[in-house]
């Protein structure tokens, strides 16, 4: 008996079909830590960060005697240790949430045939090679190869959304050897016969399958389907088409048999739980930059205090009996001490470095995301779809995008195929005006018996009935209550007799549906037939073999046998892979003429049988399988003949013209990333308002005998003179002779320097290069938009990726970074929230380093009245609880409530997004003035409060106040000038702005209380002392009103300074008078823009008019299915295939 194992000379997985393989599991965890590895894997993890290695070591370094001059008030290891404890209790609880989850799944039942006998047991207890039984409306527990069904032939409907996001429903088919099986018994003589499946090793890929179903001749009566029959066995194609994955849901069929062939990891599904790519923000990488530049502040700063430490304690030993060093000696003998003190004063400065930074931002991303999800104005109605945030750690790089690329299908148009017109025989029939088709002229020429282009409407009819996907679903009677599934592209007319049409292409359904409008009705699909209906007769054609479209192959080709017996190939698919393969008699100009052409089908008979050995012979292949296949239908898709065309509207979302201008105002580029052909692509970037009537188009392509760089030498040089009112479109034939030849640097500035850019016939890979390719050579961020599956590349390839929720499956919104329902709602997500999450976090950013930085110059300054020693001019309490506890609210209040511009200003005024645009605001440059003008500060607060204070203070008994009493005293003033800073820097003080500041003050009153009032020494009166002493509220009020006077006039000074030259560069702009050099110095790019002319463009360019006339638009005539007439007008495009 054969073994369920893996043959390593062919590399094939071989599974006896109802003999489990004991070494196989069903099981499924996806918990990412065991019982026994969760501490060390997570503190492995969370001390890769090199913050956390830093505070690790200073929480030791305190603990060396003699060095923590904080005492045991000093909490760095405990502070490092609750952050560390609340990380891993969020893993914990997300494990948890995981295991849980992954019972739930291991403990679903599944009935199986195991030893003769039917049991139902748990999922886990499946292994590869058994036999199950799986019912409607439940889940596909493995990966299975379909045997048979309760349908007709061994049909099965499955849904995969939980795969691909597409609620779609697919079809499946059992072989026609086994879908008789449907009887238990023999079933059991199928796993009693020792057939076996060979198949390729468990892979990701969703849409690719390749096996051979070896059976025992005993089982066949009839050898002749087989597609080879050797020794004991007739072997059988197996494709994608009897696969089921799973975690797919059985929809509209009551049962199906199946044998598992993967299970549990080794599942498609299960292989596909990949993690996204990690992206790293110019904000974090700033945040690293900054925190690397305060390390070094806090070495040297250390380093010199501990040199001038060093230096006083040998020149007052004599004097200062108490510090415990001898009278005498060398200078040496306090050099001994320098590593000692310099860990002491790294234990006291190193709040330089706030550890709360990191927390304090993950909360406020985290609320930033949840405001951005809660956006009631991004809600989409129809689909009752809200905005997502998959990533809140880019909500800052929504700020900063200086180029946007975009697909078109389902991204900037509605993605909803509209059947408009067609040309059979060099006629039009249709109107671009109107809702639907117009098929009064073809329905009266169809009818007509003496026209000599009947034949060819059949033809064409034919093949939009019988070349394509779809699902047929008949509608439930009125009497049952089952719901009809939902799916992306369904259509079904008002008569509830009439059939209701599943695909996961739109256009394809709009094909079928005009196809049965005009009496051409496909009626049912079998893995050997397509039954249409024609005048009320059914019609069976008998499927020989079928080459399904893929993105590479750009066309669909199915060889089937008519109701007269005679063979016939259709093909449909995109212009560029057709006109290749017309016949060399066909008459390109008049396809009238191809009628006569028809009577040479008879030799296609012969030819076919030559040709379908090598063809099954690719169809058992385990290796190649898809290659192979390829090479079959070059071989047979050849000398095809010409029936019509078509075109397929796709409209223009709501909003997409004017979101595009506002999007543009914001010195944002635009590019489209589509597949589509050229003429549709120029007419989408016209209509959607991104080539302006005043650019000038040029289309990158090669002259005779021209090199890749003398193109774009060429191109380039014409295009100059447009500058960036250029508009360049690049094909996809295009693209590939740039890549094979290597990218120069011609053309990466003629790209990034055009006014807008489009690419057309784009493959996924091609577009994801393009992005990787301008991600590489700006100063900006990228971002890529798009809703299909073809998108995901290239989502993952941008800076950030934001997916549509759209028709064609939720794969590319799963995907992305954020997700949106419509296009329009990126114009609110990119100049509201973009600039919102950006200069927020910025400003908590600075905000953060700043009140750590003054509160390290005023404990810098004590450290040289106190003979520079470690000890510290605060209460050790405080300066440890200063982030924690005091100072916590505020950084938070700002990031999350601040805002820069009222939310209706920066939605109509797209120039301050550039704000949030320019790195410069938040640089390398901007953080060293933060950090000077916060030493600044602290230098003014502190000199105020010891010249304020330099007379000790009397106590009500007649003690002096020392230490505690400047301590207490500095500690307050500083607590109310950073919470007041805090208002002061924010841009909108709003009124949780003011409730955090004032709940700041409150939290520091309640614990100075809690601690003064457990102590009965000097501190016991400490409140009472700066409520009753003049002096002291003196000092309070002058220490926290001179610095926060000099920051108000500084903000006044600035705002007003930025307001006049505002006013002086906009009035000389508007004078009439300025000569074009003062022109240029103001705005140099909007003053070449305007005075730019159009160039002149040879003939191979297209020059593109202020104003489109729709009849003037280039008209295609292609291939056998769905290509574009391509006139526009606004709003609309036309979709284009073959």
């Amino acid at each position: 008996m054969c073994k369920d194992t893996k043959d390593e000379e062919t590399d094939f997985i071989v599974v006896n079909i109802g003999q489990p393989n004991p070494k196989t599991s069903n099981y499924v965890s996806t918990t990412k830590y065991s019982i026994l590895g969760f501490l060390p894997r997570f503190l492995f993890q969370q001390f890769n960060n090199v913050v956390n290695i830093f505070f690790l070591v200073i929480g030791c370094v305190t603990l060396i005697p003699g060095v923590n001059s904080l005492g045991e008030a000093n909490s760095t290891l405990m502070r490092l240790g609750v952050l560390i404890t609340f990380i891993g209790i969020k893993e914990i609880y997300e494990d948890l949430k995981r295991y849980f989850g992954d019972r739930k799944v291991n403990r679903r039942v599944v009935r199986i045939l195991t030893k003769g006998t039917w049991k139902d047991v748990y999922w886990s207890k499946l292994k590869v090679g058994h036999i199950i039984k799986v019912f409607k409306d439940t889940f596909i527990p493995a990966d299975l190869i379909l045997l048979s069904s309760s349908e007709p032939a061994g049909m099965a409907y499955i849904e995969t959304a939980n795969l691909d996001g597409e609620s779609s429903l697919k079809v499946r088919h059992g072989l026609a050897v086994t879908s008789s099986y449907i009887a238990e018994d023999k079933l059991e003589a199928l796993a009693a016969s020792e057939s076996v499946i060979r198949c390729e090793p468990p892979n990701s890929n969703l849409y690719e399958f390749a096996g051979v179903f070896d059976v025992s001749k005993t089982l066949l009566p009839d050898e002749s389907s087989a597609v080879k029959s050797d020794n004991a066995f007739c072997s059988y194609a197996l494709s994608n088409g009897h696969f089921l994955p799973r975690g797919s849901t059985l929809k509209n069929t009551d049962w199906i048999y199946g044998v598992a062939v993967y299970a549990g990891k080794k599942t498609k599904l299960m292989l596909n739980e990949t993690k996204p790519p990690t992206k790293c923000c110019f904000v974090n990488k700033m945040i690293t930059y900054i925190m690397t530049m305060q390390l070094g502040i806090l070495l040297l700063i250390c380093a010199t205090v501990t040199i001038f430490s060093v230096q006083f304690i040998h020149e007052n030993r004599a004097e200062s009996w108490y510090l415990a060093y001898p009278a005498d000696g060398p200078l040496e003998e306090s050099r001994k001490h320098f590593i000692l003190f310099f860990l002491s004063f790294v234990a006291l400065l190193n709040l330089i470095m706030p550890i709360t930074l990191y927390g304090t931002l993950n909360v406020i991303r985290v609320w930033q995301g949840r405001i951005i999800e809660q956006d009631v104005l991004m809600y989409d109605e129809a689909t009752n779809t809200r905005a997502r945030v998959r990533r809140s750690n880019l909500n800052e790089t929504l700020g900063q995008v200086k180029y946007l690329l975009c697909d078109k299908t389902g991204t900037l148009t509605e993605n909803k195929m509209v059947f408009k017109m067609c040309s059979i025989n060099g006629r039009r029939y249709g109107s671009e005006k109107g809702e639907e088709f117009d098929s009064s002229e073809l329905s009266e020429e169809l009818s007509n018996e003496g026209s000599k282009s009947r034949s060819t409407i059949e033809d064409f009819l034919t093949v939009s009935a019988v070349c394509h996907t779809v699902v047929p679903e008949k509608p439930p009677n009125n009497s049952e209550t089952t719901e009809t599934p939902k799916s992306d592209f369904s259509t079904k007319s008002n008569n509830s007799n009439e059939l209701v049409y599943h695909g996961v292409s739109p256009d394809e359904v709009a094909l079928v549906k005009m196809a049965r409008q005009l009496g051409y009705v496909f009626i049912s699909r079998t893995p050997e037939s397509v039954t249409t209906e024609v005048g009320g007769a059914q019609m069976k054609f008998d499927i020989l073999a079928v080459f399904e479209f893929t993105s590479d192959r750009k066309r669909m080709t199915i060889v089937l046998r008519t109701p007269e017996k005679r063979l016939r190939i259709f093909v449909k698919g995109a212009d560029s892979v057709i006109m290749p393969r017309l016949s060399a008699s066909s008459d390109r100009e008049m396809v009238a003429k191809t009628l006569k052409h028809l009577e040479q089908f008879a030799s296609l008979e012969e030819e076919f049988y030559v040709w379908k050995p090598a063809y099954d012979a690719a169809c058992t292949a385990l290796d190649n399988r898809q290659a192979k296949l390829d090479l079959q239908a070059e071989m047979i898709e050849k000398d095809l003949f010409l029936v019509g065309v078509t075109a397929i509207e796709d409209k223009l979302q709501l909003g997409v013209p004017e979101t595009i201008a506002r999007l543009r105002e914001s010195n944002i580029k635009i590019w489209i990333l589509t597949g589509d052909r050229l003429e549709t692509a120029i007419n989408i970037g016209h209509s959607s308002n991104l080539i302006k009537p005043d650019m000038t188009s040029f289309i990158l392509e090669a002259k005779p005998n021209e090199s890749v760089d003398e193109m774009v030498t060429r191109v380039a040089s014409e295009a100059e003179a447009a500058g960036n009112g250029a508009a360049l479109i690049i094909d996809g034939e295009t693209l590939q002779n740039i890549a094979d030849e290597g990218v120069t640097y011609e053309f990466v500035n003629l790209v990034i320097n055009a006014g807008c850019v489009i690419c057309c016939r784009c493959t996924p890979r091609q577009k994801s290069a393009m992005v990787r390719l301008v991600r590489k050579h700006i100063d900006g961020a990228t971002a890529a938009i798009g809703d299909g599956a073809n998108d995901v590349a290239m989502i993952h390839a941008a800076d950030v990726g934001i997916g549509i929720s759209g028709r064609e499956g939720l794969q590319a919104s799963l995907a992305a970074d954020f997700a949106i329902a419509q296009f329009r709602f990126l114009r609110r997500l990119l100049l509201v929230h973009g600039v919102l999450c950006h200069m927020r976090t910025q400003k908590a950013v600075f905000y953060s380093i700043y009140k750590n930085v003054i509160l390290a110059t005023i404990l810098i300054t004590y450290l040289y009245a106190s003979g520079w020693s470690d000890t510290p001019g605060l209460h050790p309490l405080y300066v440890t609880d200063y982030n924690i506890l005091f100072i916590f609210l505020p950084p938070l209040s700002l990031g999350i409530f601040d805002k820069i511009a009222p939310i209706e200003t920066l939605e109509k005024d797209p120039k301050l997004y550039t704000l949030s645009q320019d790195r410069r605001n938040f640089s390398m440059l901007e953080h060293f003035k933060n950090v000077v003008t916060a030493i600044f500060h602290g230098l003014v607060f502190v000199g105020i409060a010891i010249g304020t204070m330099h007379h000790e203070q009397l106590w009500s008994d007649g003690h002096i106040g020392g230490i505690y009493t400047y301590g207490t005293v500095t500690a307050f003033a500083l607590t109310v000038f950073v919470i007041l800073q805090a208002v002061v820097y924010a841009d909108d003080i709003s009124a949780p702005m003011i409730f955090t500041s004032a709940m700041s003050i409150f939290v520091y009153f309640v614990l100075l209380y809690t601690e003064s009032a457990g102590n009965p020494d000097d501190r016991a009166d400490a409140i009472w002392i700066m409520f009753t002493t003049p002096s002291v509220q003196f000092s309070i009020v002058i220490a926290v009103s001179v610095p926060l006077l000099i920051v108000i006039v500084t903000k006044v000074f600035r705002n007003t300074y930025k307001q006049w030259l505002s006013t002086q560069v906009n009035a000389a702009w508007n004078d009439p008078q300025v000569p074009k050099e003062a022109e240029t110095a103001v705005d140099n790019e909007q003053a070449q823009t305007s005075r730019q002319k159009p160039a002149n463009s040879d003939a191979k360019m297209q020059n593109t008019p202020s104003s489109v006339d729709p009849s003037d638009s280039p008209k295609t005539t292609i291939v056998f299915g769905n290509t574009a007439d391509v006139n526009a007008s606004k709003n609309r495009a036309t979709d284009s295939q073959i």
